[in-house]
C-alpha cells in the first residue's frame, strides 16, 4: 500500500501544550518501541528503504518501507509477527523483493526507537486525516536524537485535507516541517554523525521516455527538497549545536535551493504553466534577504581571511545597514551603489516586502522557524504534490526527452556566450546579469544531465561549475570594495584593502573572459567574436 504523511517537529515551549489539546480532543495514548535493519553497508538506507519490527502494546509487527513517487510518499507492508524474529519471506512476488534479493551481508539491528504516541483520527470535508504525536528517541549505541513530532498521515480522501490541517497546527504550535523520517535520523546516528549535513544538490534521474510534465515534477521535487531539508537544519532541529559556520553552509545551501528551483521554473516555463505558489513574491524576498545575511559573511570567512593572508593590518568588518520593508533588499553592493557607488556600477537592486523584523533583527535561523516561512513552504510542497498528481500529462512532441530540453540548454549557452566573450567590458550590472545567466544553465545542465544525448552538453558541467565560482568571487570582491570604501576615508588600511579588491577585480574578469572563449570553441564550435 502507499503510505502519504507529512512529519512536523514541535519546538520546546509548544510540546505540552500540544500534548494536552490533543488528549482534550480524545488522542489515546500507545507505546511503541521498535529495532530497524540494515546491512554493514547500509544497502538498505542507501537504496531509501527502512526495515523494522515493532512492538505495539504486546503485538510484534514487521513493516518494510520504500520509496514512493514523492517525498511525502511510500510504499509500506505491515505483518502481524508472532514474535521478534525477522522474516524475510513475507515479501516473496511482492514488490519490495528485488529489493532484497541483492544483499551480499547480513541484515543486523542499527539503531532503535522508542516513543509514546497520541493518535486521534480527525474527519474533515475534504477527508480522514491520522494525527499522531510521537515523544521519545532513535537511539543507536550511546547516541541519541529526541522525537517530538506530530505526523499526519493520509487516511482517506484528499491530500489536501492533511495540508489544511497542518496550517492549522503549524500556525498555532510554531512547528516546523522536516521532511526526515525516524530511519533516516536513526541512519544517522548509526553512522555516528550527530548533526546532519547541508543538503547539497542530488541527482534527478529522468528516462528519455518521460515527457516533460514528469520531468517538470521530478526536478521541482529535487529542488523543494533541497530548500525544506536545508531549512529544517537551520531552524535548529538536530542542530542545537551548530556553530556560526555551519548556519553559514545551511543558510547558503538553502538559498542555492531557492536559485535551483527558480532556474527550473524559468528553464520549464517554456512548456509548463508555472504555478503563482511557486514563484510568488515570497520566493524572491526570502532569496534577496539570504543574500544580504550572505554578503556580509562573506565579508568575515571569505575576504577577511584574504585580506589578512595579503599581509594588510585587521580591519572591522563593515556592517551593511539592514534592508526593511521599504527599502532595498538586494546585495551590498546594491545598497552601496545609492550611498558611494563606485564609477563602474554595481549589481542592479530589488524591493522587499518582507515584515522589517526578518530584515531588521532576524538571521536567518530565526527565519528558517518563523510561522510565515514554515507555511510558505507548506504551500511550496502542497503544489508540488498536486501538480505530481495530475493525470495525463501532456507531451510536447514525439522526440526524445533529452533532445528537448538539449535544444533549449543549447540555445542558452549561445545566448551567454555571445556576451560573456567580451566580459571584460561589460557594465558590472551586465555581468551579474551573466552570471545569473550562467548559474540558470549550470543547474538546469545538471538537472537535466540523465537524459541530454549531446555529450558536449554533459562534459560541460565541471567548467559551468569553476566559472559560476570565479564569477561569484568576483561579484564577492564587488560588494567588498562597496563595503570598505565606507571604511576608506579615514583608515589608511580600508584605502589598501579597496585597492586591493580593485587589482583582483582586474585578474578575475580577465580568467572569466578567457573562460567564455574556452566555451565558445570548444563546446559550440564556433570562434569567439573580436572585442
Amino acid at each position: 500500500m502507499l503510505e502519504r504523511e507529512l512529519k512536523l517537529h514541535v519546538p520546546g515551549p509548544s510540546r505540552e501544550p500540544l500534548a494536552n489539546a490533543l488528549r482534550h480532543m480524545g488522542a489515546r495514548d500507545q507505546r511503541l518501541r521498535a529495532c530497524y535493519f540494515d546491512t554493514q553497508n547500509r544497502d538498505l538506507a542507501r537504496a531509501g528503504v527502512a526495515l523494522r519490527l515493532r512492538l505495539e502494546g504486546d503485538q510484534w509487527v514487521q513493516t518494510i518501507k520504500a520509496p514512493g513517487p514523492d517525498e511525502l510518499s511510500r510504499i509500506e507492508l505491515n505483518h502481524p509477527r508472532p514474535n521478534s524474529e525477522l522474516d524475510l519471506t513475507l515479501y516473496k512476488d511482492s514488490v519490495i523483493e528485488p529489493m532484497l534479493a541483492g544483499l551480499e551481508h547480513a541484515l543486523k539491528i542499527r539503531y532503535e526507537t522508542d516513543v509514546n504516541r497520541l493518535t486521534l483520527v480527525q474527519e474533515t470535508s475534504q477527508g480522514v486525516v491520522e494525527l499522531a504525536c510521537d515523544r521519545g528517541v532513535v537511539r543507536s549505541g550511546k547516541l541519541v536524537f529526541e522525537i517530538w513530532e506530530l505526523e499526519l498521515e493520509q487516511v482517506s480522501g484528499h491530500m489536501s485535507a492533511v495540508f489544511t490541517l497542518a496550517r492549522q497546527w503549524l500556525q498555532q504550535y510554531g512547528l516546523i516541517l522536516d521532511l526526515r523520517s525516524k530511519a533516516e535520523r536513526g541512519d544517522q546516528l548509526a553512522r555516528a554523525i550527530t548533526m546532519p549535513a547541508p543538503k547539497r544538490a542530488g541527482k534527478v534521474r529522468l528516462e528519455k521516455t518521460m515527457t516533460v510534465r514528469q520531468a517538470y515534477t521530478l526536478s521541482l521535487g529535487e529542488c523543494v527538497s533541497q530548500i525544506i531539508r536545508n531549512a529544517t537544519s537551520l531552524a535548529g532541529v538536530d542542530t542545537a549545536e551548530a556553530d556560526t559556520h555551519a548556519k553559514f553552509e545551511y543558510a547558503q545551501y538553502l538559498r542555492v535551493g531557492m536559485r535551483r528551483l527558480r532556474s527550473c521554473l524559468k528553464f520549464y516555463g517554456k512548456w509548463e504553466k508555472v504555478n503563482k505558489l511557486l514563484n510568488d513574491q515570497r520566493l524572491r524576498d526570502y532569496f534577496d534577504f539570504l543574500g544580504d545575511v550572505r554578503d556580509q559573511d562573506v565579508l568575515r570567512f571569505h575576504i577577511a581571511p584574504q585580506l589578512a593572508k595579503a599581509g594588510m593590518p585587521d580591519l572591522p568588518v563593515p556592517v551593511t545597514a539592514p534592508a526593511t520593508a521599504d527599502t532595498s533588499a538586494g546585495s551590498a553592493a546594491a545598497r552601496g551603489a545609492n550611498q558611494n557607488a563606485p564609477k563602474n556600477g554595481a549589481p542592479p537592486q530589488t524591493q522587499t516586502s518582507l515584515p522589517a523584523v526578518y530584515t531588521a533583527s532576524a538571521g536567518p535561523a530565526q527565519l528558517a522557524g518563523d510561522v510565515a516561512f514554515q507555511q510558505y513552504l507548506l504551500d511550496l510542497l502542497e503544489t508540488l504534490l498536486s501538480l505530481g498528481d495530475q493525470q495525463k500529462p501532456r507531451k510536447i512532441d514525439e522526440r526524445e526527452l533529452g533532445e528537448v530540453l538539449g535544444k533549449r540548454l543549447k540555445k542558452w549557452l549561445k545566448q551567454i556566450c555571445r556576451r560573456g566573450v567580451h566580459f571584460e567590458h561589460l557594465a558590472i550590472d551586465a555581468q551579474h546579469d551573466l552570471r545569473k545567466k550562467l548559474k540558470r544553465l549550470r543547474y538546469c545542465v545538471e538537472l537535466s544531465s540523465s537524459v541530454l544525448s549531446d555529450t558536449r552538453l554533459v562534459a560541460l558541467r565541471p567548467l559551468l561549475r569553476q566559472m559560476q565560482h570565479t564569477m561569484g568571487d568576483l561579484n564577492d570582491l564587488y560588494n567588498a570594495e562597496v563595503a570598505y570604501q565606507g571604511l576608506a576615508t579615514t583608515d589608511a588600511a580600508a584605502f589598501k584593502a579597496v585597492s586591493w579588491t580593485r587589482e583582483r577585480q582586474s585578474q578575475i574578469k580577465h580568467q572569466i573572459e578567457v573562460d567564455f572563449r574556452t566555451l565558445t570553441r570548444e563546446v559550440l564550435g564556433e570562434e569567439p567574436d573580436e572585442a
